[in-house]
């Protein structure tokens, strides 16, 4: 995304990436050591103001023009850090059927129910518990609905195979 020239309109305008600078690297090693250093500087903070260890979900941009790096947002991760060490749970997919749709999955648990595509966030209100959530991206103005979906299926993501097996849209 970059700044969109003056008269548009637009705040930001998003431009395609050549499918090239996709597969490589955006960040180098040194780069990748000030991120964990002010990961670690973050959640120091945080955690001296909470007084107990307080994990982060933090966010970073860097300037395609200037190289800068920034963190551009800081909050308490909810997931990880609210699991039982004690307990492991595994998973299985009882049956096997041909992936409408092949992705990539954050999670690792199985979701079924009734397909509902929302284009937009305007289309939010015609979401129903325990529908399986299918849109281009997330963000936070999401967040009911996620709360109430029994899986989500996005364009964007970073984690192994996730699969969806039927559709009922």
């Amino acid at each position: 995304m970059v700044y969109a020239k003056a008269g548009r309109g637009e705040a930001t305008q998003t431009i395609p990436v050549p499918q090239e600078d996709r597969e490589r690297f955006c960040l180098t090693d040194d780069e990748i050591l000030q991120l964990a250093r002010w990961t670690a500087i973050i959640e120091d903070h945080y955690s001296a103001q909470a007084g107990y260890f307080k994990p982060m979900d933090i966010e970073w941009g860097k300037d395609g023009r200037t190289g800068n790096l920034f963190i551009l947002q800081a909050r308490p991760e909810t997931v990880q850090s609210q699991k039982d060490v004690n307990v492991l749970e595994n998973y299985v997919l009882l049956e096997s059927k041909e992936p409408l749709v092949t992705g990539t999955s954050v999670g690792a648990k199985i979701g079924a129910g009734p397909v509902n595509v929302i284009k937009s966030v305007d289309e939010i209100k015609n979401f129903k518990k325990g529908e399986v959530l299918v849109t281009e991206m997330t963000d936070p103005d999401w967040e009911p609905v996620m709360k109430i979906a029994a899986a989500i299926v996005t364009n964007k993501g970073a984690a192994p195979a996730m699969r969806l097996l039927s559709a009922a849209s």
